[in-house]
């Protein structure tokens, strides 16, 4: 400051001080003061020992911390945005999974089709998928009625104990169901199994799984809210779970929906 008859100034970020000293030909003024922590210094330092002037930036500490909340924020942000977009996008690869094995090329389906049971307004196949067996229920086109009316019963239903529709469709002039397949058979054939022989808890088990599903179309907790009566109940539409311990209300063509 002396030698170079010009004005100094020295910033102590960690003290949070400056200090200032500028000399004329005459005398030479001092100051020693406390830097505030909203204000931020922009000078030039003038180094006496150097051929060059270099400009110095000084920011306090209260921007530097705010800097670092900003990024940690906007982080913070992407790595959710990141983590959202994959769990969508593990959901929709489990959701494309789930409908592809359950919607094969239709031809096939068909070609492996092994029939299981004639009824009144359809025919009932065994259906081998890619890593499924279901039920294929196909009908002909002058049942499209009863086809469309089993559609809309089965997919306002959710119960273990009542059949679930899994895909429906057209192929050529036929029109077809994809349903759960029940490898034990009705409880018609069951029943009258060489042999066969009911326990008394399997018989309760069975009359309540079935009063269970009858109850739950008639007080009509279903996503239409409305009753459902099946008017076919008999032994050919019930079938039989793996466990051999609960039943599975099956055919809906002829239900009825009340107002």
């Amino acid at each position: 400051c002396l030698t170079s008859k010009k004005c100094l100034l020295e910033i102590d970020s960690k003290n949070s001080q400056s200090f200032s000293c500028c000399c004329t030909t005459d005398n030479c003024t001092l100051d020693w003061q406390t830097i505030t922590t909203t204000t931020t210094y922009r000078t030039i330092f003038i180094n006496p020992t150097a051929t060059i002037e270099s400009i110095i930036i000084i920011e306090d500490q209260y921007s530097w911390k705010l800097l670092f909340i900003i990024i940690t924020f906007i982080i913070i942000i992407v790595l959710i945005t990141f983590g959202l977009c994959l769990w969508k996008s593990w959901g929709n690869k489990y959701e494309n999974e789930n409908k592809k094995s359950f919607s094969p090329s239709i031809e096939d389906l068909f070609f492996s089709a092994q029939q299981l049971n004639i009824g009144k307004s359809s025919i009932v196949y065994k259906a081998i998928l890619e890593h499924d067996i279901a039920a294929l229920k196909v009908y002909n086109q002058a049942n499209m009625l009863i086809w469309k009316n089993e559609i809309t019963i089965l997919k306002s239903i959710k119960h273990e104990s009542i059949i679930k529709i899994l895909s429906e469709g057209q192929y050529d002039s036929h029109l077809y169901l994809i349903l759960s397949f029940y490898e034990n058979g009705t409880l018609q054939s069951y029943l009258h199994a060489p042999s066969r022989k009911l326990s008394m808890n399997q018989c309760l088990r069975f009359l309540r799984s079935l009063a269970s599903a009858i109850s739950y179309l008639h007080i009509g907790k279903n996503s239409i809210h409305t009753t459902i009566v099946h008017r076919d109940i008999k032994s050919s539409n019930i079938l039989i779970d793996k466990s051999e311990l609960n039943l599975c209300l099956t055919d809906f063509g002829v239900a009825m929906a009340l107002p």
